[in-house]
């Protein structure tokens, strides 16, 4: 076995280093956007300026060198690239690069995408104020939980997003709750539970509320006594239209 006796290379490698993204890598645009999971980004400032109103008031200030050292003037040419200072955002790599496609898009739209990635997406184009994508955003949210209604019934209750709320609760019947989300009706009731217990305590009061429905019980067919008792209503149709815990808050 021979090694070779090449001088060891000193070079130093910053391990903390972001990892470039593979299409948004322009050195031409001098907009560094470093996401949470530590991957760069450079954006065209023209399309966030367009975009969003955050972005336009940030990268406008000093014109579009307002990125970059307050030190450089924004006329200043070539900008070097230690005088950019990268704007962090804390949401991941997968969700900066959707919003930076809708962003130079004359026709945003968002890919069918799993729901925490469109939580996120949404959260970040109503943080950057993005007229323009963020009702796209909400849609691709409520199409992401089509099949995961009482999942996205919990993500506007931490919202505190009625309108979501009703999109939700609107997907839900019966038969979606004891075969589709849980497998058997055995597992149902506690299953349940367990989502309404996740929900806040004014969504789950108000919840409560449009499920119980008041109504005399029959104690047998050959029995006309009828004593007070609740129903559970599975007109989910209904319930959503009726839904809004801000009712509940005022009273």
């Amino acid at each position: 076995m021979s090694f070779s006796s090449a001088e060891p290379d000193n070079k130093v490698i910053d391990v903390d280093a972001p990892k470039r993204h593979d299409v948004y890598c322009d050195s031409r645009n001098n907009v560094i956007i470093i996401s949470s999971d530590n991957v760069e980004f450079r954006a065209s400032h023209f399309h966030l300026c367009r975009v969003s109103s955050f972005f336009e008031g940030l990268l406008t200030t000093a014109g579009p060198a307002s990125a970059i050292s307050p030190t450089k003037a924004a006329g200043d040419d070539p900008v070097d690239e230690k005088d950019i200072e990268p704007i962090h955002l804390d949401y991941p790599a997968p969700v900066i690069a959707l919003f930076l496609d809708a962003a130079g898009s004359s026709w945003p739209s968002f890919p069918a995408i799993d729901m925490t990635t469109a939580k996120d997406l949404l959260e970040l184009t109503e943080f950057n104020l993005c007229d323009k994508l963020k009702h796209e955003a909400r849609y691709s949210l409520i199409r992401a939980g089509m099949d995961l209604p009482l999942e996205l019934l919990v993500i506007a209750a931490d919202r505190n997003d009625i309108a979501l709320a009703q999109s939700a609760l609107q997907k839900l019947d019966s038969n979606t709750i004891e075969t589709k989300l849980y497998r058997s009706t055995g597992n149902t009731p506690r299953a349940f539970k367990r989502y309404l217990e996740r929900l806040s305590p004014s969504f789950r009061l108000e919840l409560y509320s449009q499920l119980m429905l008041g109504r005399d019980i029959t104690s047998s067919p050959s029995k006309s006594t009828q004593t007070p008792g609740i129903y559970l209503r599975s007109d989910w149709s209904s319930i959503a239209d009726r839904f809004n815990p801000a009712c509940n808050n005022t009273t």
